[in-house]
């Protein structure tokens, strides 16, 4: 008997069955009744390149499971991204007017961006929406539009829009369901460089590191005929007589699948609610007609070409009615001799029955009717499309939110709860991009909805898990950055010894990182520059306990500001313009501290509102103006680079207040650089107890304990009772295992946020989980120029570029320079150096250019605005934070999104509790840390480590080291 079957290997079967393997549950098995994996995924072979019959791009960025997992394997979709561009054609070959076309796209923009206002309460179709709102528009409009080019237009965006939703017609859609469809932010047609969407499950089965034993559970060609769970165990009998036995079966067959089937597949009946869910929940049919040809007959850059009928009614006769739904010939990256038509709805599931011979030809006939006039257009030498429909496997391609879910009132959870037996334990679990409520219709949503139900098994009480050999500890630190080694040393100093800090990185101090170079002579600092403030400050008080610090302190924006034209500004205006912008800043820590009044969308908007009333108020000619507006420039550059955020609109200005600066001097330095610090701290630590060069892979928790998951270890020593089965497991990439009883999790917001759906087993609570989503992390990238010897003067500490409002990035110059403040002089114990700050999204890009192109770059900027023969430096350190896969970024801010939903960074630090029921207890066993979880020293060194001593002491407040024994402070 199996723990679980799995019906279907789908994206939804294979992240359950991946997942569990990964959580250490392996006894299931995959039932699928193609001869293939990937469900709805088909990446094939045609023309010698692979084409997706299914699914085809990565849907957005952030938060999507399919993006952070393989982002290195994606690039933008350049030609379908410019889909608006494509020509558009009538029937009788002439082009559409592409005036009309644009006109009308601008509409839709408008009317999309009203959508999340306008449908939370409208009543209607997506179809009535739409077409109310372009009535209005067209009304309003000064000038007469021809009512048939309307009609075309929307005839054919019509077909669009059903093939992104999966619908037949709009209509059918519903305006306010259209809303549960939740976007990732970023780019939303991202295609795969190699290996078609397929690659995607392959890279699942990858991480297993079991990939044999994974491919084993998969029972192709299996297709199940009833699933009977009246009495246990459940029994899954499948067309051929075999019948597998599970403890519970995880359902991840198609909606389409299950509208067809339900009612007799499952013993005893679904409830009414599921069943209301099946027919509520909607599912279209979308397909793919690929042609190939013998070369590339249409222009190299063409996005595509659209098909417009010039009237309601058409001249086909009936047999090719089906011409109409192929809406037009896009294309393919992957494929540089073919073109991918697509069709929707009932004419697409008409033409599946035709052979394809004769779609092949009405095709070819459709091609020729269009774009014969403007193009040499070519017989096809070969056809593959998509039968979702006529495949009873499918039953159709994607779902979508209909007027029937409205009618009867059903929506995705009731099709993802599942039925339980008696003692509440989950016996029939359901999975599949309609289950999933914000991300249905594409492969992440699939992904998360088998990770969901996996996790309900892994969340089970359950014996040791199937890991192998395990190396005991009380507590294990993931991260021996600030955070880790604040909560180790926090650890040892009450007298708890045992535990293990699990290193990525080849050294520890995470983002402080000092790099010796040159002839080591010399150092720069990688991320964390100074130690901030005095009094109360952690590490301050260390780095005075082991002499490291000099006596310089640093101070940041000094010397002249410059123009491009190296004239520098008055210091008088520079110095009131700072006032001012100081002056703002610190009245909109006040917004923090009301939680009733209004406040403002983000510091930008404050900044830029107050600053503009300031010039306003204070200008006496044009220039000044321009002057003071090109000061504000560089402060908004400054407050981005500072608060390590993309813009400025993105910051919170109701949580700007919440921040604090330790008392005393703010800009301290360290005589041999913040890796000191850290060397300081390890030195005070168990040599034994870290492991660096240990990327982990998998953090397992139980969260439902039993006496045998409490560890009673000798105090100091690695000793453990030999019955005790630790509830936390943390597996390595290298295959390292450790056990715990808990486990502080420290590593940056930035790997949180692209993985921790993927780290943790199960996952994350929701509210820790939106919490990481919230919080703002972004990049600032760092330029070290070392020159042969100082080439500026021993009274400048610096230089400030002040861009002009219509600067132009002339031939040779790098468009990404106009985002750094400008250049700081470093201490003479730097050597000659100095130091250049870049902020926004040229962070990010900065780090993929070489060093010696980011020395010419700079070298230009800088002879630019001095008017001096600047030299090339000879020596370029660049830090790369955001490239890093184990940090991603810099560090964390207080996001504008974290305003509406009351999200504070210290909700990291709310535990994963685990329920000891004999006793009952709630022990917390998963705990965050790092600067992130800090609500007034987050972006900190000081902050990331007093997180670290908190959680620390978390976990002492539940442990008696007192005692001879390490015990649960419950003494049971």
């Amino acid at each position: 008997m199996y723990d679980v079957v799995i019906v279907g290997a789908g994206a939804a079967g294979v992240a359950a069955g991946t997942r569990l393997l990964r959580g250490g549950v392996s006894n299931f098995v995959i039932l699928e009744a193609e001869n293939r994996i990937g469900g709805r995924v088909n990446s094939a072979q045609f023309d010698g390149c692979t084409v997706d019959m299914g699914a085809q791009w990565v849907h957005g960025e952030q938060n999507n499971v399919v993006y952070e997992m393989a982002s290195h394997r994606l690039s933008v979709d350049e030609q379908m991204n410019n889909y608006a561009s494509a020509e558009a054609f009538l029937e009788n070959g002439e082009k559409f007017n592409m005036d009309i076309v644009f006109l009308l796209y601008s509409w839709i923009g408008e009317i999309e961006a009203t959508m999340p206002i306008k449908l939370k309460n409208f009543s209607g179709s997506l179809g009535d929406f739409y077409n109310q709102e372009l009535a209005k528009r067209i009304k309003e409009y000064p000038e007469p539009i021809a009512e048939n080019d309307v009609r075309a237009f929307m005839e054919w965006f019509e077909k669009f829009e059903n093939s992104i939703d999966g619908s037949d017609s709009w209509f059918e859609t519903s305006g306010k369901g259209h809303l549960a469809y939740v976007d990732c932010p970023g780019e939303l047609l991202n295609k795969w460089n190699s290996g078609g969407y397929l690659s995607a499950i392959k890279m699942l089965i990858e991480q297993t590191k079991q990939e044999e034993t994974f491919e084993k559970k998969i029972v192709l060609s299996c297709e199940v005929e009833s699933i009977d769970f009246s009495k246990m165990p459940v029994k899954v009998k499948c067309k051929g007589g075999a019948v597998y036995e599970a403890t519970s079966v995880i359902v991840t067959v198609s909606l389409g699948v299950l509208k067809e089937q339900a009612q007799s597949l499952f013993t005893p009946s679904l409830p009414q609610y599921k069943m209301n869910a099946i027919k509520g929940l909607a599912i279209g049919c979308v397909n793919k007609i690929y042609l190939s040809f013998p070369h590339k007959w249409w222009h190299d850059k063409a996005p595509g070409f659209c098909f417009f009928w010039s009237n309601a009614d058409d001249d086909l006769p009936l047999h090719k009615k089906w011409h109409r739904g192929v809406f037009g010939f896009f294309p393919v990256s992957s494929a540089p001799n073919v073109l991918c038509g697509w069709m929707i709805g009932e004419m697409a599931r008409y033409a599946e029955t035709l052979p394809d011979e004769e779609v092949q030809n009405g095709c070819m006939e459709l091609l020729q009717r269009y774009l014969g006039k403007q193009y040499a257009v070519v017989d096809c030498t070969g056809i593959k499309r998509s039968t979702w429909y006529s495949n009873p496997h499918f039953r159709g391609s994607y779902s979508f939110r209909s007027m029937d879910t409205e009618l009867l009132d059903t929506a995705a959870i009731h099709l993802a709860t599942p039925l339980s037996d008696a003692n509440g334990n989950a016996i029939v679990q359901f999975a599949g991009e309609a289950s999933h409520p914000g991300y249905f219709s594409t492969v992440h949503g699939a992904i998360e909805s088998g990770w969901r139900e996996a996790d309900r098994i892994l969340a089970r009480p359950r014996p040791m898990l199937d890991f192998g050999p395990t190396q005991l500890f009380d507590v294990i630190i993931v991260g021996a950055g600030m955070a880790g080694l604040g909560a180790a040393r926090t650890l040892y100093k009450a007298g708890l010894k045992n535990f293990a800090i699990i290193e990525a990185q080849n050294y520890a101090g995470g983002r402080a990182c000092t790099v010796r170079w040159g002839d080591g002579s010399t150092f720069v600092e990688k991320g964390a520059q100074w130690i901030h403030g005095e009094h109360g400050n952690p590490l301050l008080k260390i780095a005075r306990e082991h002499n490291l610090l000099n006596n310089i302190v640093s101070f940041e924006g000094l010397g002249p500001y410059l123009l491009e034209n190296g004239d520098k500004l008055d210091l008088a205006i520079v110095r009131e313009a700072a006032e001012e912008v100081q002056k703002i800043l610190v009245n909109c820590e006040r917004f923090s501290e009301d939680e009733g009044q209004d406040y403002p969308p983000s510091v930008g908007h404050y900044l830029r509102q107050k600053f503009y009333e300031y010039i306003d108020r204070t200008s006496t000619s044009e220039e000044d103006r321009i002057i003071k507006e090109q000061l504000l420039d560089w402060h908004l550059r400054f407050q981005i680079i500072d608060n390590s955020c993309r813009i400025l609109d993105e910051l919170s200005a109701k949580s700007w207040g919440d921040y604090d600066s330790f008392p005393g001097t703010d800009c301290n330095n360290l005589k041999n650089g913040y890796s000191s610090l850290v060397d300081a701290i390890v030195s005070e630590l168990p040599k034994e107890s870290l492991y660096l060069s240990h990327p982990v892979n998998t953090i397992v928790y139980q969260t439902n304990l039993t006496r045998e998951n409490i560890n009673t270890t000798v105090a100091g020593q690695s000793k453990m009772n030999k019955n005790w089965i630790p509830p936390v497991i943390v597996t390595c990439e290298n295959g390292a295992r450790f056990g715990a009883q808990f486990v502080i999790v420290t590593c940056s917001l930035g790997v949180l946020k692209s993985c921790h759906k993927n780290l943790f087993l199960p996952a994350l609570p929701d509210n820790l989980s939106q919490t990481i989503q919230n919080l703002g992390y972004e990049n600032i990238t760092k330029i070290y120029l070392e020159y042969e010897e100082k080439w500026w003067r021993e009274d400048e500490k610096g230089f400030q570029l002040l861009w002009s409002r219509d600067s132009m990035v002339l031939p040779g110059e790098a468009a990404w320079c106009k985002d750094m403040t400008g250049f700081d002089i470093m201490p003479s114990n730097y050597g000659n150096v100095i130091l250049g700050w870049v902020g926004s999204e040229s962070a990010k890009l900065v780090e993929t250019l070489p060093e010696d192109q980011i020395g010419m770059d700079c070298t230009k900027v800088l002879r630019k605005f001095l008017n001096r023969n600047v030299p090339v430096p000879k020596r370029v350190f660049r830090t790369q934070w955001f490239c890093n896969p184990y940090v991603k970024g810099a560090y964390s801010f207080s996001a504008d999104r974290c305003d509406e939903s009351g999200t504070k960074p210290s909700d990291l630090l709310k535990p994963v509790t685990a329920s000891f029921a004999e006793l009952n207890l709630e022990i917390p066993i998963v705990l965050l840390a790092g600067e992130a979880a800090h609500d007034c020293h987050f972006s900190t060194t000081h902050g990331a480590f007093e997180t670290g001593e908190m959680q620390g002491n978390k976990i002492l407040s539940h442990i008696n080291i007192s005692q001879p024994q390490t015990q649960m402070i419950s003494k049971y």
